[in-house]
Protein backbone atom coordinates (compact mmCIF):
# COMPACT_ATOMS: atom_id res chain seq x y z
CA UNK A 1 0.00 0.00 0.00
CA UNK A 2 2.97 2.12 0.91
CA UNK A 3 4.04 1.43 -2.60
CA UNK A 4 1.34 2.83 -4.55
CA UNK A 5 0.33 6.02 -2.23
CA UNK A 6 3.99 7.64 -2.06
CA UNK A 7 4.78 9.73 -4.94
CA UNK A 8 6.95 8.17 -7.90
CA UNK A 9 10.22 9.25 -8.26
CA UNK A 10 11.45 8.36 -11.60
CA UNK A 11 15.50 8.56 -12.51
CA UNK A 12 15.87 7.77 -15.89
CA UNK A 13 19.10 6.53 -17.44
CA UNK A 14 20.32 5.10 -20.45
CA UNK A 15 20.07 1.53 -19.99
CA UNK A 16 19.84 -1.73 -22.34
CA UNK A 17 16.32 -3.41 -21.62
CA UNK A 18 18.39 -6.71 -22.14
CA UNK A 19 19.53 -6.54 -18.74
CA UNK A 20 16.95 -5.75 -17.07
CA UNK A 21 14.60 -9.01 -18.47
CA UNK A 22 17.75 -10.99 -17.56
CA UNK A 23 17.17 -9.73 -13.91
CA UNK A 24 13.37 -10.20 -13.86
CA UNK A 25 13.89 -13.81 -15.67
CA UNK A 26 16.63 -14.93 -12.83
CA UNK A 27 14.23 -13.63 -9.79
CA UNK A 28 11.15 -15.00 -11.24
CA UNK A 29 12.88 -18.66 -12.32
CA UNK A 30 12.48 -20.31 -8.54
CA UNK A 31 8.63 -19.29 -8.86
CA UNK A 32 8.50 -20.73 -12.45
CA UNK A 33 10.22 -24.04 -11.48
CA UNK A 34 7.87 -24.72 -8.55
CA UNK A 35 4.74 -24.14 -10.41
CA UNK A 36 6.42 -26.27 -13.31
CA UNK A 37 5.80 -23.54 -15.53
CA UNK A 38 8.68 -22.96 -18.18
CA UNK A 39 9.62 -18.96 -19.14
CA UNK A 40 10.66 -17.95 -22.23
CA UNK A 41 11.99 -14.36 -23.89
CA UNK A 42 11.89 -13.85 -27.36
CA UNK A 43 14.08 -10.92 -27.76
CA UNK A 44 16.23 -8.87 -30.97
CA UNK A 45 19.91 -9.93 -30.50
CA UNK A 46 20.99 -6.35 -30.80
CA UNK A 47 20.94 -4.12 -28.01
CA UNK A 48 17.52 -2.26 -26.88
CA UNK A 49 18.66 0.95 -24.93
CA UNK A 50 16.87 4.03 -23.88
CA UNK A 51 16.33 5.90 -21.03
CA UNK A 52 14.08 5.08 -18.74
CA UNK A 53 14.10 3.90 -14.55
CA UNK A 54 15.78 0.53 -14.28
CA UNK A 55 14.73 -0.05 -11.08
CA UNK A 56 10.63 1.12 -11.86
CA UNK A 57 10.64 -1.18 -15.01
CA UNK A 58 12.28 -3.59 -13.54
CA UNK A 59 9.64 -3.71 -11.31
CA UNK A 60 7.00 -3.60 -13.12
CA UNK A 61 7.85 -6.23 -16.00
CA UNK A 62 8.23 -8.64 -12.50
CA UNK A 63 5.02 -8.21 -11.57
CA UNK A 64 3.66 -9.18 -14.73
CA UNK A 65 6.11 -12.39 -15.52
CA UNK A 66 4.89 -13.17 -11.74
CA UNK A 67 1.01 -12.53 -12.37
CA UNK A 68 1.93 -14.53 -15.47
CA UNK A 69 2.95 -17.59 -13.33
CA UNK A 70 0.63 -17.19 -11.38
CA UNK A 71 -2.20 -17.63 -13.89
CA UNK A 72 -0.62 -20.44 -15.61
CA UNK A 73 -0.73 -24.32 -15.07
CA UNK A 74 2.00 -26.69 -14.55
CA UNK A 75 3.29 -27.50 -17.71
CA UNK A 76 2.58 -24.07 -19.50
CA UNK A 77 5.14 -21.26 -21.04
CA UNK A 78 5.22 -17.82 -19.92
CA UNK A 79 6.82 -15.65 -22.82
CA UNK A 80 7.83 -12.16 -22.13
CA UNK A 81 8.64 -10.26 -25.79
CA UNK A 82 10.82 -7.33 -26.11
CA UNK A 83 11.05 -5.17 -29.81
CA UNK A 84 11.75 -1.61 -30.84
CA UNK A 85 9.05 -0.22 -33.18
CA UNK A 86 9.66 2.93 -34.49
CA UNK A 87 9.71 5.56 -31.75
CA UNK A 88 8.75 3.47 -28.97
CA UNK A 89 9.66 -0.15 -27.06
CA UNK A 90 7.12 -2.86 -26.65
CA UNK A 91 7.22 -5.32 -23.79
CA UNK A 92 4.59 -8.04 -24.25
CA UNK A 93 3.62 -10.62 -21.17
CA UNK A 94 1.98 -13.58 -22.13
CA UNK A 95 0.48 -16.19 -20.47
CA UNK A 96 -1.77 -19.21 -21.65
CA UNK A 97 -3.81 -19.62 -18.44
CA UNK A 98 -7.45 -19.23 -17.58
CA UNK A 99 -7.57 -15.73 -18.94
CA UNK A 100 -9.49 -12.72 -17.28
CA UNK A 101 -12.71 -12.35 -17.83
CA UNK A 102 -15.07 -9.32 -19.84
CA UNK A 103 -16.37 -8.14 -16.47
CA UNK A 104 -13.13 -8.01 -14.84
CA UNK A 105 -10.55 -6.04 -17.43
CA UNK A 106 -12.28 -3.04 -17.01
CA UNK A 107 -10.91 -2.85 -13.46
CA UNK A 108 -8.09 -4.80 -13.09
CA UNK A 109 -5.42 -1.59 -12.66
CA UNK A 110 -7.98 -0.09 -10.42
CA UNK A 111 -6.11 -0.05 -6.72
CA UNK A 112 -7.35 -2.72 -4.24
CA UNK A 113 -9.19 -4.70 -7.23
CA UNK A 114 -7.99 -8.05 -6.96
CA UNK A 115 -9.28 -12.18 -8.03
CA UNK A 116 -6.56 -13.45 -5.63
CA UNK A 117 -8.44 -14.86 -2.37
CA UNK A 118 -4.99 -13.43 -0.89
CA UNK A 119 -4.02 -10.25 -3.15
CA UNK A 120 -3.84 -6.89 -2.40
CA UNK A 121 -5.16 -5.56 -5.64
CA UNK A 122 -1.91 -2.98 -6.10
CA UNK A 123 -0.01 -4.93 -8.59
CA UNK A 124 -1.41 -3.96 -11.70
CA UNK A 125 -2.22 -0.64 -10.08
CA UNK A 126 1.39 0.12 -9.29
CA UNK A 127 2.25 -1.37 -13.24
CA UNK A 128 0.31 1.10 -14.20
CA UNK A 129 1.34 4.01 -12.36
CA UNK A 130 5.52 2.90 -13.82
CA UNK A 131 4.34 2.91 -17.24
CA UNK A 132 2.17 6.22 -17.01
CA UNK A 133 5.39 8.23 -15.47
CA UNK A 134 7.44 6.89 -18.50
CA UNK A 135 4.74 8.33 -20.80
CA UNK A 136 4.06 5.14 -21.88
CA UNK A 137 0.66 2.72 -21.86
CA UNK A 138 -0.38 -0.38 -21.09
CA UNK A 139 -2.87 -2.72 -22.56
CA UNK A 140 -4.29 -6.34 -21.99
CA UNK A 141 -5.90 -8.39 -24.39
CA UNK A 142 -7.54 -11.61 -22.99
CA UNK A 143 -9.45 -14.46 -24.11
CA UNK A 144 -11.10 -16.94 -21.40
CA UNK A 145 -9.73 -20.28 -21.55
CA UNK A 146 -7.26 -18.84 -23.95
CA UNK A 147 -4.86 -16.63 -21.79
CA UNK A 148 -3.61 -13.14 -21.58
CA UNK A 149 -1.27 -10.91 -22.83
CA UNK A 150 0.10 -7.50 -21.54
CA UNK A 151 1.40 -4.93 -23.70
CA UNK A 152 3.47 -2.06 -22.44
CA UNK A 153 4.08 1.08 -24.82
CA UNK A 154 7.17 3.00 -23.72
CA UNK A 155 8.79 6.48 -25.68
CA UNK A 156 11.95 5.37 -26.59
CA UNK A 157 13.40 8.93 -25.99
CA UNK A 158 16.70 9.81 -25.72
CA UNK A 159 18.78 6.45 -27.08
CA UNK A 160 22.10 5.42 -26.46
Amino acid sequence: FLDFAKPLHIRPIAADLHAVIDDVMREQSDLARSRDVKLQVRMNDGPLSFVFDLDLLKSAISNLVQNAIEASAAGQSVEIRAESRDENVMIFVSDHGEGIKPQHLENIFNPFFTTKPRGTGLGLAIVSKIVDEHQGRINVFSEVGTGTTFEVTLPKGEQI
